[in-house]
């Protein structure tokens, strides 16, 4: 018959087995706290890398509608400074014709303002310009005009391609005619 020995424990001097089991229960408390820090790491890591490959996707759909409406923006504001700074008459003709197109068509479909445009919009400033024209105001009045369509296109394209740079600077002891 095999007999079965049991071990006898020693007894070690100054408490050594309780100093090792705490030391043992530490390091399995590190081990669980580092796995979990990985792991909350990497799930934050996944979610902002989701994140800005949404934003990605969004900012590339609107890309065409953005292109657009640069191109669009730039095409009024060469007319109108044309036909507020030119005294070419076949000049002055082609370029009053190509905004009165842009007015009445292309350019609505770019505007951001909508009923919620304030003074500073670009459909504002754009009715203004034309109502200039078909009142024949004076060269000056249409230059002041001109620019306060370039100013409103510019402000409008900061909104839409979210780029602040491209936002009307204030300069010291100057209010911002632009609302946030």
């Amino acid at each position: 018959m095999a007999s079965t020995t049991k071990k006898k424990s020693v007894p070690e001097k100054d408490g050594a087995p309780a100093k090792k089991d705490s030391t043992e229960s530490i390091l399995k408390w590190i081990s669980a706290l580092v796995a979990l820090g990985g792991l909350i790491w990497a799930a934050t890591s996944f979610l902002i890398t989701i994140r800005i490959e949404a934003e990605t996707r969004q900012f590339e759909a609107r890309q065409p509608f953005l292109q657009k409406q640069l191109e669009l923006y730039t095409e009024a504001t060469n007319n109108a400074s044309i036909i507020a700074t030119s005294s070419d008459p076949k000049a002055l003709n082609t370029a009053r014709q190509r905004f009165m197109e842009l007015y009445w068509g292309e350019l609505a479909l770019v505007e951001n303002g909508g009923l919620l445009s304030n003074e500073d919009s670009v459909e504002n400033a754009v009715a203004k310009f034309k109502q200039c024209l078909d009142s024949n105001c004076s060269q000056d009045e249409l230059q002041q005009l001109a620019l306060k369509l370039a100013h409103a296109c510019r402000d409008s394209l900061a909104i839409s391609w979210n780029v602040q740079d491209w936002k009307a600077p204030v300069y010291f002891g100057q209010q911002s005619t632009t609302s946030e």
